[in-house]
């Protein structure tokens, strides 16, 4: 209200300002000091009221700090002029001479207790990092990853006959496609392209062809040019010593031809063949010999998996396919290769439904199973039936029509699988040992006695780097404390407070490439082998476990914006009314002048 009256005042002096020069009788100048007039009257208002404005002003939080981590755009600083800025990396801070370096982000908080935000550029910081500072307020600025694998994961121990698999995705931003190529040995395994300005997800895939350890590689080429060498390592273990027993109805190729294939993939294997009534065949492969005229329960907890058809099955006694059943209740797992199957009585035929499937091509199937698929010959009772759909079977094979070659069911503690591909070796006289291994391997993996292990470890990183913490985690059943080392080093156990079965060592690996973990002591010590990268390996990787791992612990999204993470503060800023004064003066003192003067 004060200043409705400071304006009516000043604009009724202004009206008799104006009055005055319009009657004076000596007309020169008049619009100069009319406008001198307006001019004073305007200066008389801003004085005694003054003009304010809103001005966006430079981040001056109390309290908050920056810092800056691996990756971090360095116009991105003058965004946040007025604040102290400081880095934990060495490299960053003879670069950026302006950072203070943190040797010890730990120590520099006991001592900066007065720092309670933070805001993070870059990739973001380390786990150790993230664990001691969690408890302030972090605000996460993460820098874009640049082109390049973006994330990655494979299997790096399987056993011998399982698939290596290596995927991925891939942030081609170039105008031109990539190939990414996944090399053992000396010999291109597989490859893939990406096409240009897109990311994509990519899969590479082998069956490592040795034992032991490896070191493969993913190389990437653009135009020639080699823009990407990643180190892939691989641990092939033997396969687990398991015990296969074959019965057949008659001797023929296909038992034939699998018996060899496990043979050489170091099974143990019995197979009995019956050639007339009461008379069988017998042989022993990598196995004791025994007695197998009768099918006992002490026959068949020598074994771990039985493969047969359903027409043996059929014409086992009653004692005998009660035996079978009991070790699949203990276990076991039972493998049917059948070219139809039957209305009966037997155990095993209610719990798979099949029907009659006619192919227009007799010559091939296409079969698919995992992320694998192959084509194979096939005679014309392989693929005769398919198997229906039905609640609690599990279908692990498919032709390229989606229907079911081979199905599996649990029963108790084993599992039963029916097969309709009874020809397989068909792959072998094809040259198709790919395939053949492949198939084979995921079936016998699929319904083999599980083996009870004392324990199993995993590693906290999938990508441990030297010098850098990490942790191996073990599971045990037992309320002992683990004991394990790597590379001779003691681990020290912790248990966690939830799960009681879980025990977690942290450790620094001071050697890169293969680490030795063992576990036990002797006679039950077991050996395992692990992977410890150098520094640069897997760099956007790396980064990319930052980034997601900073923003969890920040709370905030990843998808949410630079520009969004910065907070704009504006400040109400006065006009100073000395320069409205000078106004006046001058307007007053010209008009004075001009008066003596005229």
């Amino acid at each position: 209200m004060e200043n409705s009256y400071i304006i009516i005042s000043a604009l009724v002096l202004l009206g008799f300002l104006i009055l005055k020069e319009i009657q004076r009788k000596n007309k020169a100048n008049l619009i100069l000091r009319i406008t001198a007039s307006c001019l004073a009257a305007i200066a008389l208002i801003f004085i005694a009221i003054p003009i304010t404005y809103q001005k966006k002003g430079e981040l001056k939080e109390e309290n908050t700090a920056i810092l800056i981590t691996d990756g971090f755009q360095k116009d991105s600083l003058d965004r946040f002029k007025g604040l102290p800025a400081f880095t934990t990396d060495p490299k960053i801070a003879n670069k950026v001479k302006s950072l203070k370096l943190i040797p010890d982000l730990a120590g520099f908080l006991t001592t900066n207790q007065q720092f309670s935000k933070f805001h993070v550029l870059g990739y973001g910081l380390e786990d150790q990092e993230l664990e001691v500072i969690k408890d302030k307020s972090l605000i996460f600025h993460p820098s874009p990853l640049p082109s390049g694998v973006q994330s990655v994961h494979w299997n790096m121990t399987i056993h011998s006959g399982e698939q290596l698999m290596v995927s991925g995705s891939y942030l081609n931003t170039a105008d031109k496609p990539v190939k990414l190529i996944l090399k053992g040995l000396g010999t291109n395994l597989d490859s893939v392209s990406i096409s240009a300005g897109k990311s994509e997800n990519f899969q590479l895939k082998t069956i490592p062809k040795h034992l032991d350890k490896a070191v493969y590689a993913l190389i990437g080429i653009a135009a020639e040019d080699s823009i990407l060498n990643e180190k892939v390592p691989v641990f092939v273990q033997a396969q687990d010593p398991l015990n296969i027993l074959i019965l057949s109805s008659s001797p023929d190729f296909e038992n034939k031809f699998l018996k060899n294939w496990l043979f050489q993939n170091r099974y143990s294997i019995a197979v009995r063949s019956a050639i007339s009534k009461n008379k069988f065949s017998t042989e022993f492969l990598n196995s004791t010999r025994i007695n197998l005229d009768r099918i006992t329960p002490s026959v068949l907890e020598n074994f771990d998996v039985l493969i047969s058809d359903p027409d043996e099955l059929s014409a086992l006694s009653r004692a005998e396919n009660q035996a079978i059943q009991n070790q699949l209740n203990n276990g076991m797992g039972l493998i049917m290769i059948a070219d139809s199957i039957s209305k009966g009585q037997e155990f095993f035929k209610g719990f798979f439904e099949t029907s009659a499937l006619a192919r227009a091509d007799k010559k091939t199937i296409s079969l698919h199973w995992d992320d694998y698929s192959t084509k194979k010959m096939a005679l014309v009772s392989s693929g005769s039936f398919r198997i229906l759909p039905k609640e609690g079977n599990q279908a692990l094979v498919r032709d390229d029509k989606a229907n079911i070659m081979v199905s599996s069911k649990l029963y108790g503690r084993g599992k039963i699988l029916l097969s309709s591909i009874n020809d397989t070796y068909t792959w072998i006289l094809g040259n198709d040992l790919k395939s053949y291994s492949s198939y084979w391997s995921k079936l016998i993996g699929e319904v083999a006695r599980m083996k009870e292990l004392n324990s199993v470890w995993a590693l906290k990183d999938p990508l441990p780097v030297l010098n850098e913490e990490t942790s191996i985690i073990i599971e045990t059943g037992s309320d002992s404390i683990p004991v394990a080392s790597s590379e001779g080093d003691l681990l020290k156990f912790a248990q966690d407070p939830v799960l009681g079965f879980q025990w977690t060592a942290p450790f620094w690996p001071q050697k890169s490439g293969w680490n030795l973990l063992e576990i036990g002591n002797p006679p039950d010590l077991s050996q395992s082998w692990f992977y410890v990268f150098n520094k640069n390996d897997w760099a956007l990787v790396q980064a990319g476990e930052k980034i997601k791992n900073t923003t969890k612990v920040a709370g905030k999204a990843f998808s949410e914006s630079y520009e969004q993470n910065i907070p704009e503060r504006y400040y109400q800023k006065t006009v100073p009314s000395i320069y409205f004064f000078i106004l006046f003066i001058l307007c007053c003192t010209y008009l004075w002048l001009e008066a003596k003067m005229f």
